[in-house]
């Protein structure tokens, strides 16, 4: 009779967990996200990835949606990309347009992997954040493998250097979809570490 109770009880619980669907056109942020399943939330995540230009991905969020299956309440859709060399501007008015929520990193996601390491305000290249994360793990970063275990334990310190170089840009009045650095997929990973 208790294993029932805790059994339902689970499922109950489960059930009033607000859905977070992340979609992102990066295997690395896929990787990354997939991380936060396993961590006690208040949210159900469903994680996409579409190989996809960024501007292209608002446009494939209810085709997406028709593959996740939700119960409850609306879910909270984010979109996470890297810049690399494609423009974000119009992925950016898109995602805002349809109410969605929109989490990029300048250069690249491993802009965000560095800041659990350090602080930097300096520009560099995708190549460069990878060289510099690399130094962080002494061990050669390879874009498809796992670092979330090894990154959680710093994510207040993320966190912290992805704001300082928020308020850096915006000193510096800098346009925050073209500054370099610049991530805010801390605004998604502090929801998610909320309880």
């Amino acid at each position: 009779m208790k294993r029932n109770r805790s059994l339902i009880r689970r499922i109950n619980l489960r059930q009033t967990k607000k859905p977070i669907v992340i979609i992102t056109n990066g295997e690395t942020e896929e990787i990354y996200f997939n991380g936060f399943k396993d961590r006690d939330s208040s949210y159900v995540l469903h994680i996409r990835r579409r190989n996809s230009a960024p501007q292209n991905l608002p446009r494939q969020v209810s085709n997406i949606l028709q593959g996740v299956h939700l119960r409850g309440s609306s879910p909270e859709i984010w979109l996470v990309v890297d810049k690399d060399n494609f423009p974000i501007e119009k992925a950016a008015a898109l995602t805002k347009a349809k109410k969605y929520y929109f989490a990029y990193s300048i250069p690249s996601v491993e802009i965000w992997f560095l800041l659990h390491f350090c602080y930097t305000s300096a520009s560099m290249t995708p190549a460069q954040a990878i060289n510099r994360l690399s130094s962080y793990l002494d061990l050669p970063y390879e874009k498809t493998k796992d670092y979330f275990e090894l990154l959680a334990p710093h994510q207040i310190t993320a966190i912290n250097h992805a704001k300082k170089l928020e308020q850096h840009h915006m000193k510096q009045k800098a346009n925050l979809l073209k500054a370099n650095p610049y991530t805010n997929i801390y605004m998604l990973v502090e929801k998610l570490t909320r309880h």
